[in-house]
């Protein structure tokens, strides 16, 4: 009777600790549900395509022909209604409208996060369609109103615009973000911290103020020499 009394008792118990696991595992299943369709999810313009052409010297001409846009969440709304815009190298242009004017939209265009319903954005005479994604984005330096640091120190921040050369040394890979610094207007207030260029941003680049992250994001921009 002792035994199975026990028994039974140990057997409750068990029983009594297996119900968070369990909860915990069927939260886990419902939870990588929709992780697994952004994994498998095949985006309409692949980021990391080895396809399209380059073109061996950039000029910098710009241009859109009549071009026709809506977000994919907006599709009843054109942002783009037959816009034409001609911007020759060398040239500095502002676009000036109201919130919602379509200004981020000519720059998102450029740089292929969405593609253009009809017309075509064009560089140097090619349409953008045609040019290879990595290689079109390493051609251009973008800081966009609100800039995102990473966790990490500012050297780390700035050098992310470098990538994965590994042609350069650790020296050479650190002479190029000081130079960047410096071009950016930075290299005074980062030299001013106690750990310079290893100062950790924290998240978000919480430790900096709001002028220190955007010229930290223009030498990061420049770092790669666009």
């Amino acid at each position: 009777i002792l035994s199975v009394f026990f028994c039974v008792l140990l057997g409750s118990i068990a029983l009594g600790q297996v119900v968070p696991p369990i909860s915990a595992f069927i939260g886990a299943k419902t939870s990588i549900v929709p992780m697994l369709a952004v994994i498998d999810r095949q985006p309409e313009i692949d980021g990391m395509s080895s396809e399209g052409k380059t073109i061996d010297n950039v000029k910098g001409d710009i241009s859109l022909k009549t071009v026709d846009f809506s977000y994919p969440s907006r599709p009843n709304i054109n942002v783009c209604n037959q816009y034409s815009l001609d911007i020759k190298a060398g040239e500095t242009v502002a676009l000036v409208g109201a919130s919602g004017a379509g200004k981020s939209t000519i720059i998102n265009l450029l740089l292929r996060f969405y593609d253009v319903q009809s017309g075509a954005v064009m560089l140097d005479g090619t349409n953008v369609k045609d040019l290879n994604i990595q290689w079109l984005r390493s051609q251009i330096g973008l800081v966009s109103q609100e800039p995102i640091l990473f966790s990490g120190s500012i050297a780390d921040n700035i050098g992310y615009g470098l990538g994965p050369d590994h042609s350069l040394s650790t020296a050479g890979r650190m002479e190029r973000i000081e130079e960047a610094a410096r071009l950016a207007n930075a290299a005074e207030f980062i030299t001013g911290f106690p750990k310079g260029y290893d100062t950790d941003v924290g998240t978000g680049g919480i430790s900096l103020s709001g002028g220190q992250k955007q010229r930290i994001a223009i030498a990061r921009a420049l770092v790669k020499k666009p």
